[in-house]
């Protein structure tokens, strides 16, 4: 058992001392099971919300309208839910309501795949009621009990199993696959925001192209907000090969010519994520029609060069050690010139206004082609002797 569950035995421990049941469930049983990294432990019980807090001395409510209460352990916090199922979905989102339960296998029947609807004692003793565990040894992601009744409850199921299959490399089982061709319609009734965070899992999974293939295999590209209108092609191509989000936006924006700024605005994504994706496809399309310089590698930055290079190296271009002509920028900031904007005010007895920043900018280009030296006495001739 992994230092994770070790650091978590107490919470266990401690319910079961007050005559409760608690297990380990979830994401972090499969990802034991798996052999994978764990990140977050949930714990679940048969402890109402209540009960869980008189057994603690440090807890928080966090979601305790559906039983969640988090409790703080030594120097860790971890998210201990009563046993609970859940009535109709009439949003295909969430449940109408949720009653609470002592029965772990009522719990785990209402979770979404059988690889997630494992539980473990604190021993490392696996409960495993629809064969979980042989669904991850064949590989298979499976619905628990009837895929569309999983898929009715929540339709971003449909977009987490695949999801998955990009994640782990796992083949959905047919019922299950069949079900998300028949309820593909449904992902409509899901938040832009949510399905930009799995499909953006989905295509920065180790398997994404087997992955995208599903999505267009079972319809749901056709109600993914644009998404439809792109053939398989496009997007599949170099989509393993690239690395960050961006750049696997970019890409697609690159084959496509789809505008960057007005897509991923509808996609609900950061103004951060939305500049650098829009960044990345310009500085693109100019080094690839004027080449790379040092006032293109300044302007565009390194981050964004870096990435460039990989889009670059993705459809077999010339490589080009970009990191190696950053650093030997002669500066790498307009922070870094020897002389300021008041330095410059100062010396041509002159008030600031949009002749100040085109000087600027004129200094900039000439260090950075080696015309001038960033020296100030250099700086201030050259800026004296133009009238």
């Amino acid at each position: 058992m992994t230092t994770h569950f070790v650091k978590a035995k107490p919470v266990i421990q401690q319910l079961k001392k007050n005559g409760f049941e608690a297990y380990f469930v979830g994401g972090s049983v499969r990802d034991f099971v798996m052999g994978r990294e764990i990140n977050d432990i949930d714990i679940a019980t048969s402890a109402m919300p209540e009960e869980v807090k008189s057994v603690f001395e440090r807890t928080f409510d966090v979601g305790i309208q559906h039983g969640t209460v988090l409790v703080l352990s030594g120097n860790e916090k971890y998210e201990v839910t009563t046993f609970r199922t859940e009535s109709t979905y009439s949003d295909f989102r969430r449940p109408d309501s949720v009653t609470f339960v002592r029965s772990l296998l009522e719990d785990l029947n209402r979770r979404d795949f059988t690889m997630n609807a494992l539980a473990m004692d604190e021993s490392g003793k696996l409960f495993d009621y629809f064969e979980g565990n042989k669904d991850i040894e064949n590989g298979i992601i499976r619905a628990v009990g009837n895929p569309e009744t999983r898929f009715h409850e929540d339709a971003l199921r449909m977009l987490r199993a695949i999801r998955f299959q990009s994640q782990i490399g796992f083949q959905i089982e047919e019922c299950t696959l069949s079900a998300i061709k028949q309820n593909a319609e449904n992902i409509k009734h899901i938040s832009q925001e949510r399905i930009t965070i799995e499909f953006e899992k989905i295509l920065m999974g180790k398997n994404a192209s087997m992955a995208v293939k599903t999505l267009y295999d079972t319809g749901l590209v056709i109600h993914l907000n644009g998404l439809g209108m792109v053939p398989i092609s496009l997007m599949i191509s170099n989509l393993d090969l690239l690395v960050t989000i961006e750049e696997k936006w970019a890409d697609f924006f690159i084959k496509s010519g789809i505008d960057p700024k007005k897509f991923l605005v509808t996609w609900k994504c950061s103004s951060e994520k939305i500049q650098k994706a829009k960044s990345i496809v310009n500085c693109f399309h100019t080094v690839m029609e004027f080449g790379w310089s040092n006032p293109i590698l300044f302007h565009y930055g390194l981050e964004i060069a870096l990435s460039v290079e990989n889009l670059r190296i993705a459809r077999e271009y010339n490589h080009y050690d970009v990191n190696d002509m950053f650093q030997k920028l002669a500066i790498k900031t307009k922070q870094e010139l020897s002389v300021n904007g008041q330095d410059i005010m100062d010396w041509k007895n002159k008030k600031g206004g949009p002749w100040l920043s085109e000087t600027i900018e004129k200094i900039v280009e000439h260090v950075l082609n080696g015309k001038l030296m960033n020296e100030k006495e250099e700086i201030k001739a050259w800026i004296l002797s133009n009238k």
